[in-house]
């Protein structure tokens, strides 16, 4: 069976760049417009992943099942002033639900509001997974390295990210193994989840012990001195075009932060120029 070719690992600190750029542009911004073309940003740039059917069911899982559950909750229980009710589904008088509730109604400013906050969560999510299909775990030692940290500390969150995946395995087979035993998570109220969240804490923490210890063992034996200073067999270099997007990408966020933190001090009043007239009304109505 032919395949289509994964993309390329990215230089970590290309990755990080457009993530922590893409994050500040999602807290910043507060334009339904501007956030739903972040949104398609982060989408395009999972799409570009080019992940595989498992990887795009979890990505629209992930994305759906956040988004609808901030739309419901916003719209069902906003509660800022002004409100438009759209749909009353308990008024006030019903018995029980609407007396302890006040009444339960869809607001359309609260859908409106719901919609926002999951185009945030949508960009960033799907920058985030993008970021993790397209990074190559041998490459994190060098990012670190790159940035100055320990090498004992870039050692060992390389080790922690590595070893995610076998962890994740583990617990499921342990989750398999308790329902093999007749435990529904669904039952006594919730009370099961918990059960077996405990029962296959112990299992996974017992072998996550003895894997690390074992790695422990293995870098000793190989002479690993996380003082000396270390040599990386493939330096990280960024291509021209990563240069190019991710200083695009700074400064896209750098200038949207400083744009907001200009019009919250004018709309504080605390800070006001004529010249910036035009930026405080861009800022308004586009960010």
């Amino acid at each position: 069976m032919i395949t289509s070719p994964r993309p390329a690992a990215r230089d970590p600190r290309f990755l990080a760049g457009c993530l922590l750029s893409l994050g500040l542009l999602a807290v910043a911004l507060d334009s339904l417009v501007s956030l739903a073309l972040l949104a398609a940003i982060g989408l395009a740039w999972a799409l570009a992943a080019r992940p595989g059917p498992r990887q795009l069911l979890l990505l629209a899982a992930a994305l759906g099942l956040s988004a609808w559950s901030l739309m419901l909750s916003q719209a069902l229980f906003y509660d800022q002033l002004p409100r438009t009710v759209l749909i009353v589904l308990v008024p006030p008088e019903a018995p029980i639900i609407g007396r302890l509730t006040g009444g339960l109604s869809v607001y359309r400013e609260g859908i409106l509001h719901g919609a926002v906050q999951s185009l945030r969560l949508v960009a960033v999510l799907s920058a985030g997974l993008a970021a993790a299909w397209t990074l190559e775990p041998s490459g994190l030692l060098a990012g670190f390295a790159s940035l100055r940290l320990p090498h004992a500390l870039a050692f060992c969150g390389t080790a922690a990210v590595r070893f995610l995946p076998v962890t994740a395995e583990e617990a499921r087979v342990a989750l398999r193994a308790q329902r093999m035993r007749g435990l529904r998570l669904g039952g006594r109220g919730g009370a099961n989840a918990l059960r077996a969240l405990f029962a296959i804490a112990r299992p996974v923490l017992a072998a996550a012990i003895r894997r690390a210890e074992t790695a422990a063992l293995a870098a000793a034996s190989r002479g690993y001195d996380p003082a000396r200073r270390r040599t990386s067999l493939r330096p990280l270099r960024m291509a021209g075009w990563e240069r190019a997007v991710l200083l695009l990408a700074l400064l896209a966020a750098g200038g949207v932060a400083a744009a907001k933190a200009l019009y919250l001090l004018y709309a504080s009043g605390l800070y006001y120029h004529p010249a910036l007239a035009a930026l405080y009304t861009f800022t308004r109505e586009a960010l």
